[in-house]
């Protein structure tokens, strides 16, 4: 009997930790950038890439806790123009994991101003010693 219970609570702590753990292999090499009330942002440092001088390449995601959705970009930022463009996107439940909606086309630009996310996550990529 007891060796019974010891394994139901073995399987119970193990798919708690396999639940708890599920939302962090979806964010694997994102690091943490802020958030603006129930949204997180994050970027994966390991995908920075100058396109120009002044135009970089990385990939962010989204955590929107209101509506359960992980939103993860490619995005192309261009600090010159101050203008940031999504390159690719892909949408996910965010507690399942479920892929939801892919999209591979360009959109247009959009313009950003100084005290926005998109400049925080820029500021978090170009100035290590501010993390």
């Amino acid at each position: 009997m007891l060796r019974l219970r010891t394994k139901r609570l073995f399987f119970l702590l193990f798919s708690l930790l396999l639940y708890c753990t599920t939302p962090c292999l979806a964010l694997e090499g994102m690091e943490f950038v802020d958030a603006d009330d129930k949204t997180g942002y994050y970027v994966n440092l390991n995908s920075v890439h100058w396109e120009a001088d002044n135009v970089l390449i990385s990939d962010v995601a989204v955590v929107k806790a209101a509506t359960n959705r992980l939103y993860v970009y490619t995005m192309r930022f261009d600090m010159e123009k101050r203008t940031y463009r999504i390159l690719h996107s892909e949408v996910f439940a965010y507690d399942t994991r479920e892929l939801l909606e892919t999209n591979a086309s360009t959109v247009s630009e959009h313009f950003y101003g100084p005290a926005s996310m998109m400049q925080e996550i820029i500021d978090y990529i170009l100035y290590p010693e501010g993390r």
